[in-house]
């Protein structure tokens, strides 16, 4: 197990509060290059139980242990006790999807599930999304500095508050469309224009102004995932043909300086999903299959890396292959599919350069 991904399994132990028993029987006979370092000495928060044994190095005869205890579970700490309830424990954190403590230990294991010839080289193209897997924004802040940056460049038009109820609404209407004949842009406009009919010839060019040139203010609420242009770049080393496959309910600029926050605008990407061209938002399947019917590569050929299970898993409903990735794991509750692979940014680029065989 890598450092990277031994640490995100403490970091999940930490966050959902149940301890790991470290089984290190072994950790003292190893040769070669260095062992990486046992989970307990990368533990900082108290959830590691370390077991050793003397048996293993000195003489197999010599039945003697020991388990090493962190300071909190010694004193007796209820949160990290499996069994033992205090006020309020109930409340703590669950993770997320559904299987309860086996669902969150899913996150941190890469395997293949499915038949022989899931390959890598059998690989046409990977899309990736953007907001949380390559470019790391918290969605709820992001939300906020948007509706007020955009409030504020209409207001000498209309009224902010009025405006921001009209482009939700809108905007899920254009979310819930399943007409083909119809742009995503075009089923916003058509749900938006009646709603500020009074003042929307004086609003269009006030938008237009707002995500050509200010938009890219709220670049000081994101930052690049660490790994994700490395990530893309692996795909395109090994031939594959890569889409940025965001949830398209965004003009074409305002993801291409999203894009560029994230390091990855100047990539050579087959195309970006955009609310002017596309037809269907995520989670509907009618968008996966729109993506491979752009590229004319059968869904079956793509993969869709994304690290939000509830819209990002759904490409599985059309044959795609989906990794997971963790690093900034979304909860989106209970979901319908499960990954075929689920690791980090680094763990997918390990795979994809043919490093990392572990990850099959």
């Amino acid at each position: 197990m890598s450092i990277s991904r031994r640490k995100a399994l403490i970091d999940l132990a930490a966050r959902y509060q149940v301890p790991v028993l470290e089984d290190d029987a072994y950790g003292l006979l190893h040769f070669g290059d260095p062992p990486p370092p046992a989970l307990a000495a990368l533990d900082k928060s108290g959830a590691v139980i370390c077991l050793g044994s003397m048996s293993k190095v000195l003489c197999s005869g010599l039945h003697f242990g020991w388990m090493a205890v962190p300071p909190v579970v010694k004193a007796g700490n209820p949160a990290m006790v499996p069994g033992t309830e205090e006020p309020g424990r109930e409340n703590r954190q669950k993770p997320p999807g559904p299987g309860g403590i086996m669902a969150a230990a899913r996150e941190l294991t890469v395997e293949k599930e499915i038949s022989e010839g899931w390959e890598s080289e059998l690989l046409q193209a990977v899309l990736f999304d953007l907001d949380g897997t390559l470019l790391r924004v918290d969605t709820a802040e992001f939300m906020t500095e948007y509706l007020r940056e955009v409030g504020r460049a209409v207001s000498p038009v209309v009224d902010p508050g009025r405006f921001i109820d009209a482009l939700l609404a809108s905007t899920e209407a254009m979310r819930a469309n399943r007409d083909p004949s119809v742009t995503n842009a075009q089923a916003f406009w058509a749900d938006f224009r009646p709603r500020l009919k009074d003042c929307i010839d004086a609003l269009e060019p006030v938008i237009l102004d707002f995500y050509t040139n200010k938009f890219n203010r709220l670049s000081r609420v994101a930052q690049p995932c660490p790994g994700a242009r490395e990530a893309v770049e692996a795909a395109l080393d090994r031939g594959l043909r890569v889409v940025l496959a965001t949830n398209p309910v965004f003009p074409l600029s305002a993801i291409r300086d999203r894009m560029a926050w994230a390091g990855v605008e100047d990539l050579p990407w087959e195309f970006v999903t955009s609310y002017e061209e596309m037809h269907f938002c995520k989670p509907h399947p009618e968008y996966y299959l729109e993506v491979a019917d752009r590229l004319g590569v059968p869904a079956e050929k793509c993969l869709m890396v994304g690290n939000d299970p509830g819209e990002d898993l759904a490409a599985s409903g059309v044959g795609m292959r989906t990794y997971l990735v963790t690093d900034h794991l979304k909860d989106s509750g209970q979901v319908e599919f499960n990954p075929d692979l689920v690791g980090s940014l680094a763990d997918l680029t390990d795979w994809l350069i043919g490093a990392g065989p572990d990850l099959l």
